[in-house]
């Protein structure tokens, strides 16, 4: 797998994304309309991902012909386009080597999101199994009506931290024991209904784990930032218009506020943003409110942009899933200081008519090995009684689904099922093929067609498979 590839796509992709999400939300000063549109960007950032799973899943999705990059419009096809040089630029420079470091970084960020979400929620836990009931129930039950919701949440008191809600099947809002006066309180509980009400204990958890995916694009945790803050500027605005009081909510905030810092990071929409900026852009926004009309315009250039981005984002993927199953010629087929391509793969003229010569020839001294040029598991191992025109002779198919065939062998050095790795001796070279004029190997190299079944031959040379050269001095 090219994991220079999926980090080179995802960090320049996830740019793309936040920097139109960020363009196109500045046309409004809605908070609702600026969340859908980085919610829109979230998804576009991880769709290449999601297409590579379920390319994975359903491999005949890999095969579905993709659009040329040529045809992507704009930045972004310039963009993705430079993609494919930068990466073979780096691997041709540094080799596999660069590929493994960054996969074991990419697997060590993982792990550490990992383990910051567990203490989260394990702190999480241990806070709501030290609170105890508290009053606001009647405040819980009115907005909980109000909002038409199914299930009425309880309230409880916790020692000290943001106002919270949590739990899907038995709701709890959670608040600190510094509320005291029942109007900030009643306006608290109601916020915390309004997320309840729009289902922000699931939306966060995609926001919040698509950063943890792309953990390495500082593009992703722009999104994360932007979605934490619009979530709650949203529910501030709904809070207003259910309750009524503009002015009394944002003093509310503003008290809350100032009696709860330092905030805990906890795997819940918190009621007092961590960021200081961020507590006053919402009391600022609460105070002007804003437009309650649509920006049609910016909406409709948000929609042209969806239009665009999906396909191409999905085209990703099936790029990424090929890409992680393409077979890489990573050894060469015959290491000898005499070995030499003899013959050619192409048409030419053979007992009076064109005939295909449907690989390449290897001339080398007899008994010189053959390595496998990537990995693969071998289909089939003929002799010279058998198939007299190819001799002793292997068939092996790459993780891709090509074959490949080594013919004119004179030993064979491997079995039907067995799995080869790059580098493998399979045998040695020889004259066991009819008609052979002299020692040498055969190499052949087969694609897919269509119908995912049947192959034609291509030359080996062109797809990248190292025949020969000369073996590397012993090192003293």
């Amino acid at each position: 797998m090219s994991v220079v590839w999926l980090v080179l796509a995802s960090l320049i992709w996830t740019g793309l994304i936040a920097a139109s999400a960020e363009w196109i939300a500045s046309a409004s000063v809605r908070p609702h309309f600026a969340q859908g549109v980085w919610r829109g960007a979230a998804a576009l950032m991880v769709l290449p991902w999601l297409a590579a799973l379920v390319c994975a899943v359903w491999p005949t999705l890999a095969s579905t012909p993709l659009p040329t990059l040529d045809a992507v419009p704009g930045a972004a096809g310039a963009a993705m386009t430079a993609i494919g040089g930068a990466e073979t630029a780096l691997e041709t420079s540094t080799g596999p080597a660069i590929a493994r470091v960054l996969f074991a970084v990419l697997a060590a960020g993982w792990a550490v999101r990992l383990a910051c979400g567990l203490r989260a929620q394990t702190r999480l836990q241990s806070i709501k199994r030290n609170s105890v009931p508290a009053n606001g129930r009647a405040d819980a039950v009115s907005w909980a009506g109000a909002l038409g919701l199914r299930r009425m949440p309880d309230v409880r008191t916790i020692v000290s931290g943001s106002p919270f809600v949590a739990g899907m099947r038995d709701p709890k809002i959670y608040l600190p024991a510094c509320i005291r006066d029942d109007e900030t309180r009643r306006l608290v509980i109601a916020h915390e209904c309004v997320h309840l009400s729009r289902g922000d204990l699931l939306t966060r958890q995609f926001e919040r784990g698509v950063a943890d995916l792309l953990w390495f694009s500082p593009f992703a945790w722009l999104a994360r930032r932007r979605l934490d803050y619009l979530r709650e500027a949203v529910c501030d605005a709904e809070t207003v218009a259910l309750t009524g009081e503009r002015t009394g909510y944002a003093r509310a905030l503003t008290r809350v506020a100032r009696a709860v810092r330092p905030v805990e990071v906890l795997p819940v929409s918190g009621f007092i943003p961590r960021r200081k900026k961020a507590l006053s852009m919402r009391v600022r926004g609460i105070v002007e409110g804003t437009d309650p009309k649509p920006n049609r315009p910016a909406a409709a250039l948000a929609g042209l942009f969806a239009l665009i981005a999906a396909p191409i984002a999905i085209a990703q993927g099936i790029a990424l899933e090929a890409e992680a199953n393409k077979a890489h010629f990573s050894h060469v087929v015959v290491a000898h200081e005499k070995a030499r391509v003899s013959s050619e793969f192409g048409w030419r003229a053979w007992n009076g008519e064109d005939k295909l010569h449907e690989g390449v020839d290897i001339s080398a001294p007899k008994g010189a090995l053959v390595y496998a040029p990537a990995d693969g598991k071998i289909a089939y191992v003929g002799t010279k009684e058998d198939q007299p025109s190819f001799g002793n002779s292997v068939s092996m198919y790459l993780s891709d689904g090509r074959k490949m065939r080594f013919a004119s062998l004179d030993e064979v050095k491997v079995e039907v099922g067995a799995r080869v790795w790059a580098g493998d001796v399979i045998g040695t070279v020889g004259k066991s093929a009819k008609n052979s004029t002299g020692p040498h190997v055969h190499v052949e190299l087969w694609k897919v067609v269509d119908d995912g079944e049947t192959h034609e031959p291509i030359d080996p040379a062109e797809a990248g498979v190292n025949l020969c050269e000369a073996p590397e001095p012993a090192s003293t």
